[in-house]
């Protein structure tokens, strides 16, 4: 079985004098042949009841149960044990979504999706609504298991979703289209590959040197054309073999909590005047810092389509204990600014504003940390003016703040149309 060594622990003494055994292949190894995953299957895709969401599922990557054991005669000392398991690298994702009109002769559009190296380990949550999170400690993928001078010998398994074996099954959802609306562009394949490097290695607990016993790379190509009647497919399988390198990435966020990039491709005007106007908004920031191309095809058709907006300045209790508030609303942004409204508002009422993207945004200037300034005036009569300043930041995402002021209270909502 080949051996690779990451690194090598120097003996040291033990409280008792005991030299602590070097982490190599005289101290512990596998003793029944396994430790190196197979993969199984193709990628498929499978939409969902109701056609808005596609299941894209790489092959199964399973394990047989593997025996490990501290080497005869060998002794760790008091209080000295050895974690042993998988650990795994992504070593990079590109997971692309491809999206077209069905009658349309215009290049398709891709939704890129990229990660980069990353620590990856099996993830569990507590609800649907809580945040997953790793089920083995760092670097190991899965809980390792603990050899020492009392349990010197154990099996390593995996059993992920109760499957016998199955160790992972990278996947993921998708969108059914590329945005809202009845003529929205719909997903017709996927692309990319995700590529991984597996070891199954020990170290000491307590210590971050590796022994990697062996190691394996393999890759899951995402590509698959799907079936425009059913929105499914099958693709090809993936590819695996011995590696010589070893995981290198051993600590830090888990490959599930990488936000990696992600912008939509536009390859054309036409192509970006085809989606809805929140997905252009929304595509804004990542494309202007990863495709100069798409960004300059988003903010035209964003000009283009100069989206309707609307502010709502609501008074839930009002500054003075009788009669109506005296309000004045100014919205200003890079671009420009919107005549300032004027408002008299009791308990309960609400008055609105409204006007289009262009007064008040260039959409080919505006990038992250592009704002609208929402500037409340309140007359007080008996008193100075007082003032107040809300933003409202691209991608100009619903709008609904509620904040005091003065002595009332006070909620701002916007929307995009």
């Amino acid at each position: 079985m080949q051996r690779l060594i990451e690194a090598t622990v120097q003996p040291q003494g033990a409280g008792d004098g005991t030299p602590k055994p070097p982490l190599d292949g005289t101290t512990v190894g596998v003793t029944n042949g396994g430790g190196t995953p197979t993969l199984s299957g193709n990628i498929t895709a499978t939409a969902n009841a109701d056609k808005s969401q596609v299941r894209i599922d790489g092959p199964s990557a399973s394990v047989t149960p593997t025996d490990v054991a501290i080497a005869s005669g060998v002794t760790l000392g008091p209080g000295r044990s050895l974690l042993v398991g998988y650990v795994q690298d992504l070593l990079d994702s590109d997971r692309t979504f491809v999206y077209q009109k069905p009658t349309s002769t215009d290049p398709p559009i891709e939704q890129k999706n990229l990660v980069g190296l990353s620590l990856d380990a099996a993830a569990s949550t507590y609800s649907t609504a809580a945040a997953a999170f790793a089920r083995g400690q760092a670097p190991f993928f899965l809980p390792p298991r603990t050899l020492s001078d009392v349990h010197t010998s154990d099996t390593v398994a995996a059993a992920e979703g109760g499957t016998a074996n199955l160790f992972d099954k990278p996947g993921f959802t998708v969108p059914a289209h590329l945005g809202q609306g009845f003529y929205a562009p719909a997903l017709i394949a996927t692309r990319g590959q995700d590529r991984f490097l597996t070891s199954f290695a020990a170290k000491y607990a307590g210590e971050s040197a590796l022994f990697h016993m062996s190691s394996t790379h393999w890759e899951v190509p995402w590509s698959v054309t799907l079936d425009p009647a059913t929105l499914g497919g099958v693709g090809g399988p993936g590819t695996i073999g011995p590696a010589i390198d070893v995981p290198m990435k051993t600590d830090g966020e888990i490959a599930i909590h990488q936000s990696g990039k992600s912008w939509i491709a536009f390859p054309s005007l036409a192509a970006a005047m085809s989606v809805d106007v929140r997905t252009l908004l929304a595509n804004m920031v990542p494309a202007q810092a990863n495709d100069p191309v798409a960004f300059g095809h988003t903010a035209a058709a964003l000009k283009a389509k100069n989206p309707a907006i609307t502010v709502r300045l609501l008074v839930v209790t009002t500054h003075g204990n009788i009669g109506r508030d005296h309000l004045f609303l100014t919205v200003r942004g890079p671009a420009g600014a919107v005549p300032r409204k004027e408002f008299r508002l009791n308990n309960g009422n609400s008055g609105e504003v409204t006007f289009n993207l262009n007064d008040v945004i260039d959409a080919a200037a505006a990038g992250a940390g592009s704002a609208i300034s929402l500037e409340i005036l309140l007359d007080t009569v008996a008193g100075s003016d007082i003032d107040t300043v809300h933003s409202w930041s691209v991608p100009l995402a619903d709008l609904k703040e509620r904040f005091p002021f003065g002595d009332g209270q006070y909620g701002l909502d916007g929307s995009v149309s």
